[in-house]
């Protein structure tokens, strides 16, 4: 067996052993890179060794089909549970599009974004690249604050169901930069259609609060 061959079984051995000794079971594609990097080139190194030329493309076009045939049926039917009525997450399909509208509707455009949610801290990113993204859940993250950020609006962001108040844990770049102001929360709710287009409209709730700098 060649080395890449080994690295293989060596990878699916390691994940086995994580199954039967910490009951980890739950192992998505993207866990799988480290494990399983170098399979594609063992593959096709089979592929080269398995006879002349043209079974060679013949063999792989099979394999290549086949895997098609039964991953992407599996990997649709996972898109639309995770964008359906009964979805208990939906990542992809919550509307990041209408909390940020209801953030620059209060005049936040950039400055200093703090979440209180690793997720909404990631896709507001995408929404306000120019903002310093706050992150407060574990592990939290706050990049160095430029000076001009003590000069621009402050925003919190957390999720329906904490406290009517601002978390603790954003008070101390708040405080930097709106001084001690007494900030009032306000509620955001955005619809969201979930699939397919005939199923009863869910509507997402957050907690924001918009602030100036301090004078």
């Amino acid at each position: 067996m060649s080395r890449i061959g080994g690295c293989f079984i060596g990878g699916f051995i390691v994940l086995i052993f994580g199954a039967l000794l910490t009951g980890a079971t739950h192992y998505l594609e993207r866990y799988m890179h480290p494990f399983f990097l170098l399979t594609p080139l063992w593959l096709i190194g089979l592929v080269e060794t398995s006879g002349n030329p043209s079974r060679r493309l013949a063999v792989l076009a099979t394999v290549l089909g086949a895997v098609t045939l039964i991953v992407v049926p599996i990997r649709l039917r996972d898109a639309l549970h995770a964008m359906g009525p009964d979805c208990p997450k939906c990542r992809i399909g919550v509307p990041y599009d209408g909390l940020a509208a209801a953030l620059e509707a209060r005049g936040f455009k950039s400055g200093t974004l703090i979440a209180a949610d690793r997720h909404d801290a990631g896709n507001l990113r995408r929404l306000f690249p120019e903002a310093r993204i706050v992150r407060t859940e574990r592990p939290a993250y706050a990049p160095p604050m430029p000076a001009s950020d003590l000069t621009s609006k402050v925003a919190v962001v957390w999720r329906k169901g904490s406290e009517k108040r601002l978390p603790k844990e954003t008070a101390g770049d708040f405080t930097k930069i709106a001084g001690n102001v007494a900030a009032t929360p306000e509620r955001v709710v955005v619809p969201w259609q979930p699939y397919p287009p005939g199923a009863a409209e869910r509507k997402w709730i957050w907690e924001i609060a918009v602030a100036d700098p301090k004078q």
